[in-house]
């Protein structure tokens, strides 16, 4: 299997995502203490040679039969969706303003996973953060190896990340289709629900649908493993002309892929920031060689 492996720091996070969790799904502080009581005693099942997304159904699984609900972050996605949504004409501006629309597209895209839609509940506040994220000099930022890519492409696959996240990557993928007409776009999003991960009903209400053709990963993992992933899936990743990837759980699976890949994500760990070599807190545009 390719990607990161899991580490002793990812154990901590874990339980971390645990609590955050619970009290995002609403379970009381019994059941929470019941999750993190579970967890602790599945800690054996935790495969260190897997990538950390690959182990993470092992909390969120149990998170949905603890709440009852298959998807309990449901709310919230809809809920990060409309915030997006209604920055969606800001977004357009910045993109209309700028000299070079692609690098402009890209700066919203990774703004979409710099943003914590969570946290910024007004969507006054996310436009000052929005503005903040497309305007931030970049440590890593491989525009013009990506925009020399897409120049010879006839097909784009944009592995997707978050909702609400999603209306950023509308916006690249709208300007993609305008910049080069001749490129078939896909979107993937995650085969069942997993934390606040996109699946196809999350693309939709983003209306990524009118820019993309949507493709299922097949699984509910928070990140893309191919030997696993759904035929269509499994198509795309070998024979799509770019690949672009959106956050960590994605590059953590994807990084041992063995073909040239595009990472848009910022660093949220201290085990990823020792992988790309950039500081926790920057965000990125990276080219992977593969091979």
């Amino acid at each position: 299997m390719s990607g990161m492996r899991s580490r002793l720091d990812c154990i901590p996070c874990f339980f971390a995502q645990a609590i955050r969790a619970a009290r995002i799904a609403g379970l009381d502080e019994e059941d929470t203490r019941r999750l993190l009581e579970e967890l602790g005693r599945r800690l054996p099942e935790v495969d260190p040679a897997l990538p950390p997304p690959v182990n993470a159904p092992i909390l969120y699984r149990r998170l949905a039969e603890l709440s009852g609900q298959p998807d309990p972050f449901a709310t919230v996605k809809l809920r990060h969706t409309e915030l997006a949504l209604a920055l969606l004409p800001l977004m357009r501006s910045h993109v209309e303003a700028s000299g070079d629309r692609l690098d402009a597209a890209l700066r919203i895209a990774v703004a979409g996973n710099v943003v914590d839609l969570g946290a910024l509940a007004e969507v006054d506040d996310l436009g000052a953060a929005v503005d903040r994220a497309v305007t931030v000099e970049h440590h890593c930022w491989d525009v013009e190896l990506l925009r020399e890519r897409l120049a010879r492409a006839r097909t784009l696959l944009l592995v997707g990340d978050n909702a609400g996240e999603t209306v950023f990557d509308r916006v690249l993928l709208e300007v993609v289709g305008e910049l080069f007409p001749a490129i078939e776009r896909y979107f993937s999003v995650r085969g069942g629900p997993i934390i606040n991960d996109a699946t196809a009903r999350d693309a939709v209400a983003a209306g990524l649908d009118r820019v993309a053709t949507l493709v299922s990963t097949g699984t509910d993992l928070p990140g893309v493993v191919p030997e696993r992933s759904s035929d269509e899936m499994r198509r795309l990743l070998d024979s799509a002309d770019v690949v672009v990837a959106k956050g960590q759980g994605n590059f953590e699976t994807l990084s041992g892929l063995g073909r040239e890949l595009f990472f848009i994500l910022a660093v949220k760990c201290q085990v990823v920031s020792e992988e790309l070599r950039l500081e926790k807190g920057a965000s990125a545009l990276v080219h992977y060689a593969g091979g």
